[in-house]
């Protein structure tokens, strides 16, 4: 119960994988010679990087969506005002915590990070908004996991952290709230459409497998796809969360669903020519 589940290998013999390298260098490359800074060009790279990253944990059947989640983060840069790079690595976790495809069961050292990482992201950002998100994530995870005691403990924790969170930092009013006012409605409004296309295009998808090659339920990833878009929002409206970062979930959630609905298309236009 001492080993760290929720990493994942990064195969360079994969050819998705070689080439997800080389974009990150090149647009890392290429965003500090046309910012100047080399810290703001590694953050497109790691924007790109984190957008495929986050597409791959909620579609990982396909893994060209993740290029075109990437592909739709970079219509954001024009716009570019920093991304919240423990908050994206945190989702990561999370996903992987709730759906279990790394393959194997959460350990007790996975739940000290994810509790840690979560701690330092409140403390840092003087905000609760992530110490919500972890106790929804690990009441979901109670029920996923078949009840387990220490689930029950980490939840129960997870709500007490959140609650002695909210005394310390209130809640603060999120990017959306920088907003003109006239443009909130749009942005809530693109945002839900996005949100509820993910959910129902993903509700009947088939199994995907795990990392040790053990199939996934639909469900499992629909309950992470569910935190996915529950963080959107929450990040919008409340929270340190930067705009870019707000951008980087909305692609990633365009992305994917424009991918599933291409390729639920052409599957069915191939249906059609074999009858």
């Amino acid at each position: 119960m001492t080993t760290f589940t929720l990493g994942r290998g990064f195969d360079l013999s994969n050819g998705y994988n070689r080439l997800l390298l080389i974009l990150f260098v090149l647009l890392s490359a290429g965003g500090a010679l046309i910012s100047g800074s080399l810290l703001q060009g590694l953050g497109i790279g790691g924007g790109f990087f984190f957008s495929w990253a986050l597409a791959r944990e909620i579609d990982p059947l396909h893994p060209t969506a993740a290029f075109v989640a990437a592909g739709v983060f970079l219509l954001s840069l024009p716009w570019y005002d920093g991304l919240s790079f423990g908050a994206l690595f945190w989702l990561v976790l999370m996903l992987r915590m709730m759906t279990r495809i790394c393959g194997k069961i959460p350990t007790n050292l996975d739940l000290a990070v994810l509790f840690g990482l979560s701690g330092w992201l409140a403390w840092s950002g003087k905000d609760s908004v992530i110490l919500l998100l972890l106790g929804a994530g690990l009441l979901v995870a109670y029920s996923r996991y078949g009840k387990q005691f220490r689930w029950a403990v980490a939840s129960l924790v997870g709500a007490a952290a959140y609650l002695a969170g909210s005394f310390i930092w209130h809640l603060e009013p999120g990017w959306l709230f920088s907003l003109d006012p006239t443009l909130r409605p749009v942005v809530l409004g693109t945002a839900a459409v996005l949100g509820a296309g993910l959910m129902l295009a993903f509700r009947k998808a088939p199994l995907a497998g795990d990392d040790l090659g053990q199939p996934v339920p639909n469900r499992w990833l629909q309950h992470g796809r569910g935190l996915f878009v529950l963080t959107t929002f929450a990040f919008m409206l409340a929270g340190p969360a930067s705009g870019s970062t707000v951008a980087l979930l909305l692609a990633v959630q365009a992305g994917v669903l424009a991918h599933r609905v291409w390729f639920s298309g052409r599957e069915r236009l191939k249906r059609e020519e074999t009858d």
